[in-house]
């Protein structure tokens, strides 16, 4: 190991092949930088779901509510990928208190899924219930109680929060029949209320003013910390956690960084928007850039955007 060495961070210096003091600090703000871009471009998951789930709850939306988009979406809130045709139903679940019951009406297209937005389940025509409806048992990872055996589609996600999204279809009576339908037959409710399921609640999303995108600064690290806080142990990547722990991301612990850690972390979002982007729409093997050639239909094997 030579005594110097140049690098773009800075000069690193070794005496008998040691870092001196400075390389040793120089060394950990660059491996938080990289560590911060790792917690946003493999933790962009997580922080998704989360936003999904505190934007609904900013639009009333709470555990045991259902949000319906009564009159199509429209432009007054951010979601991504939606449409104006489609009548959504969202809803997230929070099983840290207990199993969550959903009756769910035939005739509807829709999945779970968990805190790491990894697949748990189909529900409709994809699902379980053939597109007939019935009850989905939705059991914490933790759950130690007895469970029915029959009667109901039992699942188990690894993680306490889980994004739950139907769609509605509506025909030549209009899209208000369609949500009077859903409205009619659609719950929510604790395991443990099963007996007598309580009135449900609904929240027509379509005027509403929310927001369910992750951020793309520094806040980002602050929705990762209350992921941590929230969710259930393996509920998130190992490998995730690890790099959130080595930038002080720890649950049940405060998260303070340094104005030194906080600007490294910063810079990382910063380059790891850019680098996440790129990755999306400017590939290296189309470089340079052609961006007219419209990057979305390689979504689908074979690059065929034809449903």
């Amino acid at each position: 190991m030579p005594d110097s060495v140049e690098t773009r961070f800075g000069t690193l210096e070794y005496f008998d092949g040691l870092p001196t003091p400075e390389t040793a600090t120089l060394s950990y703000n660059a491996l938080n930088f990289v560590r911060g871009m790792q917690v946003f471009m493999d933790g962009m998951p997580a922080a998704s779901t989360y936003a999904m789930c505190h934007g609904l709850e900013e639009a009333g939306v709470d555990p045991m509510t259902i949000g319906i988009f009564e009159d199509l979406y429209n432009a007054r809130s951010l979601l991504l990928t939606p449409n104006t045709t489609t009548i959504y139903i969202l809803n997230c679940t929070d099983l840290s208190k207990g199993p969550v019951v959903y009756e769910v009406p035939e005739g509807m297209l829709g999945f779970v899924n968990d805190a790491y937005m990894r697949y748990v389940t189909d529900i409709g025509n994809a699902g379980p219930d053939e597109d007939k409806g019935g009850k989905f048992l939705i059991v914490p990872p933790d759950y130690e109680g007895e469970l029915p055996g029959e009667g109901y589609f039992i699942v188990r996600p690894p993680s306490y929060r889980n994004w739950f999204l139907l769609r509605a279809f509506y025909g030549e009576d209009g899209v208000q029949a369609a949500v009077d339908r859903v409205k009619e037959t659609l719950r929510v409710y604790p395991w443990e209320a099963r007996e007598t399921p309580p009135e449900q609640d609904f929240v027509n999303l379509t005027d509403k003013q929310f927001n369910t995108i992750h951020a793309n600064d520094f806040t980002f690290f602050e929705e990762m910390k209350a992921v941590i806080d929230s969710e259930a142990e393996g509920a998130l990547p190992e490998e995730l956690l690890g790099a959130m722990f080595s930038i002080g991301l720890r649950k049940g612990e405060p998260f303070e960084p340094d104005d030194v850690l906080k600007s490294l972390l910063s810079e990382a979002i910063a380059l790891g928007t850019a680098a996440a982007k790129s990755l999306n729409y400017a590939t290296r093997s189309r470089a340079p850039f052609y961006y007219d050639e419209g990057y979305w239909k390689t979504a689908f094997v074979g690059g065929n955007y034809e449903f």
